[in-house]
């Protein structure tokens, strides 16, 4: 038994086990158009593997047997560079899911790619984007994600224009905007885990600054963890890593169990199978071996991997339910765990307050 579940057994979790599928998170690949150095998942623009149509057909056929599920779920890789996620985004949309796209903003700037901000308004589809990088000492969090030297020291040269050009396109296309249905929100990664943010205080700097230098606007500024793995671990000593996921496992909120995304979800990899999380799926690690019955795609059913009990790992399950989590990325139907950090002063950490006495 591992620490997180140990820690589970305590506050009567354990076995961690999944209820009805509300969400299923689609990754499209591991091609990635940006090749970071520090980049967790070993994405990369060398990467081949990429969903195929046959596999797309499968993923909305599970769409049209499953009422149940009301939020679809893209990422890669930068999931624009399938050649099918047009099809995938409108099929889905026009079913009348809730589709959310994991966005890294740099693929906009394409060959072919103009009519892409004004494709995802047409069909209402969410984004979550990412407009940061890991903190250098003489950057504070609430520069870190918006100096353009930091940023493209970390995802190359001329990426940060790339993205602040993106938004501006979705602006223009209705996204970010006061008030309006078509949602943005943009990620950005703390530089440790032992100290607490304010979302709040980041959130207008960040709001503030886009506004002034560029013009640009968005809904939601989340603060997301991320794990030691991959290129990341890579560049990281064992100790910094032993430093990292303490503070994290210090920081559990068992108020958070009950949402964690894992239990309402399920995830298709490019290759069929199906994973606990898209964390699993980077580790390897599918449902049941990824055999046949609950393993793969064409096994699934919604019933039926109702009731698995979730693989855990404190190398990752700490993240999305350390503090106040900031668990929910909640907008219209879908609440979808991000593996966030603590909010200090935020709305969901007095929730959490209120919510737990344990």
């Amino acid at each position: 038994m591992n620490i997180f579940d140990q820690k589970l057994k305590a506050k009567g979790h354990w076995p961690l086990k999944a209820k009805k599928i509300s969400i299923l998170t689609v990754n499209m690949g591991y091609k990635c158009d940006m090749g970071c150095p520090y980049c967790y998942a070993d994405l990369l623009a060398d990467r081949t593997e990429e969903m195929s149509l046959s596999t797309v057909n499968k993923v909305l056929n599970i769409l049209k047997k499953n009422s149940a599920i009301k939020t679809l779920y893209i990422l890669g890789g930068a999931p624009e560079l399938n050649p099918h996620i047009k099809y995938l985004l409108k099929s889905a949309a026009d079913m009348g899911r809730e589709v959310m796209l994991n966005s890294n903003l740099a693929a906009y700037s394409r060959p072919g790619m103009g009519d892409f901000p004004a494709f995802l308004a047409e069909n209402k589809i969410k984004i979550l984007s990412y407009l940061s990088c890991y903190t250098e000492p003489r950057y504070t969090d609430t520069e870190a994600g918006y100096t353009e030297e930091g940023l493209d020291k970390q995802r190359g040269l001329g990426t940060y224009r790339k993205i602040i050009s993106a938004l501006g396109k979705l602006n223009e296309a209705g996204y970010g905007k006061e008030g309006a249905a078509l949602t943005l929100d943009i990620v950005f990664h703390p530089a440790s885990a032992s100290e607490e943010i304010c979302i709040e205080t980041i959130e207008k700097n960040y709001r503030n600054r886009l506004k002034e230098m560029h013009a640009v606007t968005f809904s939601h500024l989340l603060a997301m963890n991320t794990f030691p793995t991959g290129l990341l671990k890579k560049t990281i000593s064992e100790d910094e890593i032993k430093t990292y996921t303490k503070a994290l496992e210090g920081k559990f909120n068992p108020c958070l169990v009950e949402d964690l995304m894992c239990r309402h979800s399920i995830s298709v990899a490019h290759d069929e199978k199906l994973y606990h999380c898209d964390y699993w799926q980077l580790l390897g690690s599918a449902v049941n071996n990824g055999n046949a019955s609950i393993g793969r795609i064409d096994g699934f059913d919604c019933e039926m991997p109702g009731n698995r009990e979730i693989a855990t790992s404190p190398l990752f399950c700490f993240l999305c339910t350390a503090g106040a989590g900031c668990s929910d990325i909640e907008h219209g139907e879908s609440k979808i765990d991000a593996g966030c950090t603590d909010t200090k002063g935020s709305a969901d950490q007095k929730k959490d307050e209120k919510c737990c006495s344990h």
